[in-house]
């Protein structure tokens, strides 16, 4: 068996041919590349074999064998976090999940097929979603809601900070605010798609990434919901006079800050597999 990697996604695929097409991002066959794995790294060509010849037998004080041997049995295993997805080498799992911060009894083996060799830890370890939450998870909701503050936010911050050191400009003082309105309208269907992945894709696992990555979310929606009823009652809170202008732009620098971290994280889960 040989093993592929698409080099435009990172998917993996096993067999003595890459597939026809890339089950992940579509991409034809041209675009895996065949990965160098143990034992052929031990093959050699016939320059290097009658150098070898010639060479006659190698010091006893230096084996050749002994590092191939550690790297056979290194690599003759293979486990995956069952929160996150990603597949780990060794003779045993990490002691936690670099991605998601899974503790080393989520980690289920797999054979040479990819599949669970004990299916019935592989089971337990995350409850299948049912039909309409698998539904719900093919389309991507929470990534694509999430693209609202992400992409959204950034700008207004850099708007609020030309409006208030540079110059007082109404028109962008109006855009920002009915800008954080619309964030702060969508920012309670980001924060529910994100918990039902969290519960279904992930079996609402409680790690440092996940407990991170909700503290951020709930932090900016915090300080969105703070810009905007502040802005809404004290309507020359930008202007260079106001004497709030710095704590509210302050505000709103924290609450740029969590969501980026939060895209982050999102990010990490999202291209586990990707080693560029």
């Amino acid at each position: 068996m040989k093993e592929w990697k698409c080099k435009i996604c990172g998917y993996t695929h096993e067999g003595q041919e890459p597939p026809n097409q890339c089950p992940s991002c579509k991409a034809p066959k041209e675009e895996f590349e065949a990965l160098m794995t143990a034992s052929a790294q031990t093959v050699t060509g016939p320059e290097k074999r009658e150098e070898m010849a010639n060479a006659g037998p190698p010091a006893e004080e230096k084996p050749a064998a002994a590092p191939i041997v550690a790297v056979d049995a290194a690599k003759g295993r293979r486990w995956r976090c069952s929160v996150c997805g990603y597949i780990h080498a060794g003779n045993a799992p990490p002691d936690k999940c670099p991605i998601c911060q899974a503790p080393a009894e989520k980690f289920v083996e797999l054979d040479r097929k990819g599949k669970p060799v004990n299916k019935a830890s592989a089971a337990t370890a995350v409850a299948k979603p049912g039909i309409m939450a698998r539904i719900f998870l093919s389309l991507h909701i929470h990534p694509i809601l999430a693209h609202f503050p992400n992409g959204i936010l950034p700008m207004v911050v850099l708007f609020m900070a030309g409006s208030i050191f540079l110059s007082y400009d109404t028109f962008v003082d109006n855009s920002t605010f009915y800008s954080l309105i619309f964030v702060l309208i969508t920012m309670p269907f980001v924060l529910a798609s994100g918990f039902f992945e969290w519960k279904k894709r992930y079996g609402g696992a409680r790690t440092v990434l996940f407990a991170v990555k909700i503290f951020c979310a709930f932090l900016a929606a915090v300080c969105l919901a703070i810009l905007v009823l502040w802005r809404t009652f004290d309507t020359e809170v930008m202007l260079t006079s106001s004497p709030y202008r710095l704590i509210y732009f302050v505000v709103a620098v924290i609450m740029l800050l969590a969501v980026v971290m939060a895209g982050h994280l999102g990010g990490r889960l999202v291209f586990r597999d990707r080693d560029r």
